[in-house]
């Protein structure tokens, strides 16, 4: 559910992708994140966490949080 491509309005665009059953973000570079609650993950390597959110059972976007800076992200497709 998690899966897809998101925009933010600082035209950044990151994708979710998921292989060998782990899940990534992926712009430049794949890095794996890991879930620590209900639709939010971390990234093991630096203090950054996405917070994703619902409307009707379906994702809809997700917070990119890192040191404290908040960025919002669309699902587009």
């Amino acid at each position: 559910k998690y899966i897809g491509t998101y925009y933010s309005e600082g035209r950044s665009v990151l994708n979710i992708i998921k292989e060998n059953k782990r899940i990534y973000i992926k712009s430049t570079r794949k890095t794996v994140i890991f879930p620590y609650e209900k639709n939010k993950f971390f990234i093991k390597e630096t203090p950054l966490s996405l917070n994703f959110y619902e409307e009707k059972s379906k994702i809809i976007s997700f917070a990119k949080i890192e040191n404290g800076i908040i960025e919002n992200f669309i699902k587009i497709e």
